[in-house]
């Protein structure tokens, strides 16, 4: 009988050594994935930030010479991580711990869009548009009837638009 549990036992703990070692595989390669992909984005960053050095007008000229410069170390970054599973298991928990990295007490800037205020209205309530030029209050002049030819009848409530004869597209 003892050595039937025994038996029983040694199989049920390579179970548990085998499920304990699929999941830590797992996990491992799901942050190996992780890595890669931070890798390829910050890389992609940095490709952005020398091709927009070579836009800058100072620098166009030095294009050949930002690229001599720029390549061999470009070529050097891999793309794939060097993380091993053994790295991925002899990481501790003080790694989650992030330590202050600034010592000054910094002001609050704000942000947050629950605080933000609203903008001015750009025209109270109480007053009425008035043409570019006319002062506020003042009633709106007619046009002059040699005018009201031009004007094109529209739908009610949309603007009335001016009809340039064949020949003036260009003047205003």
């Amino acid at each position: 009988m003892y050595e039937e549990y025994s038996l029983r036992r040694e199989t049920l703990v390579t179970r548990l050594e085998c499920t304990i070692q699929s999941f830590e595989v797992y996990h491992y390669l799901e942050m190996y994935e992780e890595y890669s992909l931070r890798r390829e984005t910050l890389v992609t960053r940095l490709e952005c930030t020398i091709q927009s050095f070579e836009w800058s007008d100072r620098l166009k000229s030095k294009k050949d010479t930002i690229q001599s410069v720029y390549r061999p170390k470009r070529d050097a970054l891999k793309m794939k991580p060097s993380v091993k599973l053994s790295d991925f298991l002899a990481a501790r928990t003080s790694l989650l711990l992030v330590e202050k990295t600034s010592s000054a007490n910094v002001p609050d800037r704000g942000g947050r869009p629950n605080e933000a205020q609203p903008p001015p209205p750009e025209m109270p309530s109480w007053q009425q548009r008035s043409a570019p030029g006319q002062a506020p209050n003042q009633p709106r002049a007619l046009p002059e009837p040699s005018k009201l030819s031009n004007l094109r009848s529209a739908p009610r409530g949309l603007p009335k638009q001016r009809i340039r004869p064949p020949g003036q597209w260009g003047q205003l």
